[in-house]
């Protein structure tokens, strides 16, 4: 066992090392989660007892008039990633006696806005949330309550957080890369929102890929769009409209890559003179006509981390924000 300085006052996360668990594990013997092996629970009350930790008087009178219902905000419940993400918080929490109430923003803050102060007013135990917008989400409001936050994939830009994301840059650049390697060189990118911490990172790592392989960035072939289906769908017409079209296209998330092969086929597009690349797969039905090499992330791992998250804040409220990286995940082809 890990011996802890006993100048210091023990937090969560020293009675975990001292007990060799992890810090949700802590935070369920301190809440009596029945579920707990009844082992590993004696392990930690005496773990506690000799290290004299002592739960926060004004947190447990927080957590008394609080509920068992979590509250999870997603910009687009339809998008399937959301959806793993959100299954996968769910059956983490399950474990925990948490329920919860999910809410979708559609990307709008103003409604984001309106599910935090709800929530808020319903005394949830905490929320999860993927902002809206990574500059203008205001979580702070909710954290001057008490309310634990815990924000997914997207970073929040006012304030600090216990946050779990991907690393985008890296996928991005990884898909990028893959394109360079076949001998594409007129590489496309539609990118997601630049207000998003996503969109940023994801485009980010296109021209990562472009600059190392000496391959000069066209303005002309990087497109803004929303993360919906139709604004890939647009894209792609815009892009095939030039007179010097791109023979390969990094898509920045699932969504749009729907709409980017709608418009293809419509247009009647020979699938031999591009290719396309999205984070994260679409249904196999949509993509047999053309090349498709996806970004497939761990997308339920980001639900149970951000729950394991949520149930450490609650049980260490002053603990130091924490933010997870996962890895960027494996690129697989679809058909080629």
């Amino acid at each position: 066992m890990t011996v802890v300085a006993k100048s210091t006052r023990p937090k969560v996360v020293d009675v975990a090392r001292h007990a060799g668990v992890s810090t949700a594990t802590v935070s369920r013997v301190l809440n009596n989660n029945p579920r707990v092996d009844p082992e590993i629970a004696e392990r930690v009350r005496a773990s506690l007892s000799e290290l004299g930790y002592r739960m926060n008087s004004v947190a447990r009178s927080l957590r008394r008039q609080s509920n068992s219902v979590v509250g999870v905000i997603v910009p687009d419940i339809a998008n399937p990633f959301f959806t793993d993400v959100v299954r996968g918080i769910g059956d983490a929490l399950r474990d925990d006696g948490y329920m919860l109430m999910l809410c979708n923003s559609d990307d709008d803050t103003d409604l984001e806005a309106s599910y935090l102060r709800l929530l808020s007013a319903q005394q949830v135990s905490g929320v999860i949330v993927a902002p809206a917008d990574s500059l203008r989400s205001d979580l702070t409001e909710l954290t001057s309550t008490g309310v634990p936050v815990v924000v997914i994939d997207r970073l929040a830009g006012t304030g600090d957080f216990d946050s779990v994301v991907f690393d985008n840059r890296t996928g991005a650049a990884q898909l990028t890369a893959r394109f360079v390697e076949a001998g594409r060189r007129r590489i496309a990118h539609i990118a997601g929102p630049e207000r998003t911490f996503t969109g940023s990172a994801r485009r980010e790592g296109y021209l990562e890929a472009l600059a190392a392989a000496g391959i000069a960035t066209d303005g002309a072939l990087i497109v803004d769009s929303d993360y919906s289906e139709e604004g890939g769908y647009r894209a792609v017409r815009e892009l095939l409209a030039s007179s010097t079209p791109p023979d390969a296209i990094v898509i920045a998330n699932n969504a749009m890559t729907l709409g980017a092969i709608r418009a293809l086929t419509e247009l009647d597009v020979d699938p031999e003179t591009i290719a396309l690349a999205s984070f994260d797969p679409v249904p196999w039905s949509t993509s047999q006509r053309y090349s498709l090499v996806v970004l497939d992330h761990e997308t339920m791992r980001m639900g149970t981390e951000a729950a394991a998250l949520l149930v450490a804040r609650i049980g260490e409220p002053s603990r130091e924000p924490e933010i997870r990286r996962l890895s960027a995940g494996t690129v697989a082809v679809f058909a080629d």
